[in-house]
């Protein structure tokens, strides 16, 4: 790890975090589930009702808006911006910004979504078939629904004046948040941004995964072994929800204000595979992606201690994955793991709220298993030593997490430890 003194003034830091997802809903609730390698796994009795295949599912349990904010507030926010919305809240909180330090030109949002408000625009159309008019929809119809809805109710929230944007890029949709917030503090268009992606769990953004025969639907009996991204016998992934929100800041301005830096981003890359393939992974666009991330980190593979796979239990997606990262890390030094083996797949939320689970590894010194291997899948036979099945406790320099979606979009972000 790095000392707080040795960071330059330009150094992007990570000073706040918020989360919501299917092992907890604040940052102290994930890490003893994370680190014990729980999984939030569970019996979906909805989709069961809908008559999907797969009938597990990674539910958030015991959120309460209303600890957060005023009825009217709520009555803008879907599921979605909910729970962006509440991990934003708790970020904001621990990076101790006050309003003063959000009401300005240099502070803005980031906050994107794979989906969006789906299940709320099927409870509208509900009522609009019900009533046979949209009049019952209510006035906030737009606003719970829009793809920029997280933004949006964010933006509303802090009063910021600077970027306010949504990005959308499937499955990398939070990662690429991230990295783009990066991005605009490391070449001086703010100096604070809050950053991350949510989307809903839920059958309505999990049907049509089910419709494509990717979910996991030979576990229904033993849910918390449904996710098991490398193992031999994988089926697909289970669908989950959730939030991640970080507040990045330039350096000089977090130290200007007195806050303490949780961890530096040392680089971020983001590419498309040019395969010409929706879903399919590419070997080659992923290794392309992993070498372009450490140039601009400026590091080499050695300086990398673990790395948090993509990994959704997909039968081809895990095995291109871990040989692409062989080919440019080496088969030696590091650690792997899927954090999706814990909470399935929140589909854009998914690389922020593994970021947030990476950050937690570095302040408490451990990797994170991947829980479910019964049997390793026997392609990766030669790499099995890196793949962390139970708890590693070390202390941690430097994270890679790594994320890619339909359409061939990838991401790739490399964050440091901060003594």
């Amino acid at each position: 790890m790095m000392r707080a003194e040795d960071l330059r003034p330009d150094d992007v830091v990570v000073t706040g975090r918020g989360v919501v997802c299917p092992i907890g809903n604040t940052v102290e609730e994930i890490v003893a589930p994370l680190r014990e390698g729980r999984s939030g796994v569970e019996y979906d009795t909805e989709f069961e009702a809908h008559g999907f295949r797969s009938r597990v599912s990674g539910r958030i349990r015991g959120l309460d808006g209303a600890a957060y904010f005023s009825e009217t507030q709520l009555l803008s926010m879907s599921r979605a911006s909910l729970y962006s919305s509440v991990a934003a809240v708790q970020a904001v909180r621990e990076a101790r910004l006050e309003p003063r330090d959000l009401e300005r030109e240099a502070s803005g949002i980031v906050l994107g979504s794979g989906i969006g408000g789906l299940g709320t625009n099927y409870r509208m159309y509900d009522i609009l078939r019900e009533q046979k008019s949209p009049r019952r929809v209510g006035s906030h119809g737009v606003d719970t629904t829009m793809s920029s809805t997280c933004a949006a109710n964010a933006s509303v929230l802090f009063r910021t004046q600077g970027v306010g944007e949504a990005l959308s890029s499937a499955c990398a949709t939070g990662l690429h948040c991230i990295g783009y917030a990066y991005r605009l503090i490391r070449h001086g268009y703010q100096d604070t941004v809050i950053a991350g992606a949510a989307d809903e769990d839920g059958w309505a953004t999990a049907f049509a995964f089910d419709a494509m025969r990717v979910l996991c639907a030979d576990s229904n009996d033993r849910p918390w072994r449904a996710s098991r991204p490398l193992d031999a016998s994988r089926s697909g992934f289970v669908a989950s929800g959730g939030a991640g929100v970080v507040v990045l800041e330039k350096y000089a301005r977090a130290k200007q204000r007195g806050a303490r830096p949780l961890a530096r981003i040392r680089g971020y890359w983001s590419s498309t595979d040019g395969s010409g393939d929706m879903t399919a992974p590419s070997p080659s666009g992923q290794q392309r992606l992993l070498r372009a991330a450490l140039r601009n980190a400026e590091m080499q593979a050695g300086d990398i201690d673990y790395v948090n796979l993509h990994g959704t239990a997909t039968p081809t997606g895990d095995t291109t994955e871990v040989s692409a990262l062989v080919q440019v890390l080496g088969n030696r030094g590091y650690g792997v793991s899927s954090s999706k083996s814990q909470i399935g797949h929140a589909l854009g939320a998914a690389g922020a709220i593994e970021f947030i689970f990476c950050l937690s590894m570095l302040e408490h010194g451990f990797m994170a298993p991947s829980i479910n291997i019964e049997r390793l899948d026997p392609s990766l036979k030669d790499y099995e030593h890196l793949v962390v099945t139970r708890t590693v406790e070390r202390p941690l320099r430097c994270i890679m997490s790594n994320n890619f979606g339909f359409g061939s979009t990838n991401g790739s972000i490399i964050v440091e430890g901060i003594a």
